[in-house]
């Protein structure tokens, strides 16, 4: 759903296309001003005047993003370069990339269209930022004065996805720590969240604005922890799947929903995951659901297309394939594929994101 591209735009009522309410997934009767963050978020406008009904023409709190890509990677050695992903899901080659070589990274999209990595082992801890372009382009490390840590589970939320969160990690121990990302990319908030400490998660966003993060180390969990529009954290949340960790999320229907798949459990707890869950555009949190391929850890996953998802690469079940460059790919009505050829190198314990729409 998207404002019109010309026309009349109210802040209230019940149209479709002309409701700014509606398009931020209010009420069409709910108090709206056009100071309110997530408003200036939909229009565009960080700060001073907006203008009506131009800076709302054509906006949608939905991000469709069109590529997607996954950066740095573990095969043995440590390898600081991208496979990206065009918009009919084909897996390019190894791309060599700007950065730190490191393994444990997470990514999110910021400003709707662009990525932040975060974090890893190169091999000691970092916390160290690369910003990925809306052309796929990584930039050179950054440093914010961020914890370092890895496997931090990472998630969009806000008016078209245009902010970032990166919940949890391990430092090690596990932590509670949190930062979030404006829309240009600063750091927004940090701080420590209520609940179990967690690493080595996933995340991925839900319900147009707001996103999730589920599973990880603590030791292994099947907690989710709820992300608002407004980058509040949630508490834990019980679920009645396997416990994992190391999985990976990818979204689908323009982001309305996201599906996690894989991960593992030490030996002999169960070993290899080989199921999936889809989280729906209202954060209802499906049961598991057989993959029907070999498990898959530390892989990474993201969205491509506009509406569909990929997940590919990781350590995998299969005794021949040790380290993949496999994907499978989700359809925009959430139907997961089964194993396909990827390009590349075969590694794991990458970032995963979608850019540029």
């Amino acid at each position: 759903m998207a404002l019109n591209p010309s026309g009349a735009i109210s802040l209230g009522g019940a149209t479709s296309g002309q409701s700014i309410n509606l398009e931020l997934g209010k009420s069409a009767t709910a108090q709206a001003s056009l100071n309110d963050a997530d408003v200036r978020g939909l229009a565009g406008v960080a700060s001073g005047q907006i203008s009506m009904p131009g800076d709302f023409w054509g906006k949608s709190s939905a991000s469709n993003l069109q590529n997607g890509g996954f950066w740095y990677k573990y095969n043995g050695s440590l390898f600081a370069h991208s496979n990206t992903v065009s918009p009919t899901g084909t897996v390019s080659g190894d791309n060599a990339i700007s950065g730190t070589a490191r393994f444990y990274p997470n990514a999110t999209s910021y400003g709707s269209d662009k990525g932040i990595v975060y974090g890893g082992r190169a091999p000691a801890y970092v916390g160290t930022v690369n910003y990925i372009t809306n052309t796929g382009s990584c930039g050179g490390d950054n440093n914010l004065g961020l914890p370092a840590k890895a496997g931090a589970p990472g998630c969009s939320f806000g008016p078209s996805r245009a902010q970032g969160a990166f919940i949890g990690g391990f430092a090690p121990p596990s932590t509670t720590t949190y930062v979030t990302f404006s829309n240009t990319g600063s750091v927004s908030t940090t701080g420590s969240y209520s609940g179990t400490a967690t690493g080595y998660g996933s995340g991925g966003p839900y319900g147009v604005d707001k996103g999730v993060v589920q599973y990880g180390t603590s030791p292994n969990i099947n907690i989710a922890r709820f992300v608002t529009n407004t980058g509040s954290i949630g508490g834990d949340t019980a679920t009645s799947n396997s416990v994992r960790s190391q999985s990976q999320t990818a979204g689908f229907n323009g982001s309305d929903a996201c599906v996690m798949m894989g991960g593992y459990v030490p030996n002999p707890s169960g070993g290899f995951r080989t199921v999936y869950n889809i989280i729906t555009n209202t954060g209802s949190i499906g049961s598991d659901t057989s993959m029907g391929s070999f498990g898959r850890r530390l892989g990474g996953g993201c969205e491509y297309g506009g509406d569909k998802g990929i997940i590919g690469f990781g350590t995998t079940q299969n005794p021949g394939v040790a380290q993949s460059n496999s994907v499978n790919y989700v359809t925009n009505t959430g139907s997961v594929g089964g194993v396909a050829a990827g390009a590349g190198t075969g590694g794991s314990s990458m970032a995963s994101v979608g850019y540029g729409v």
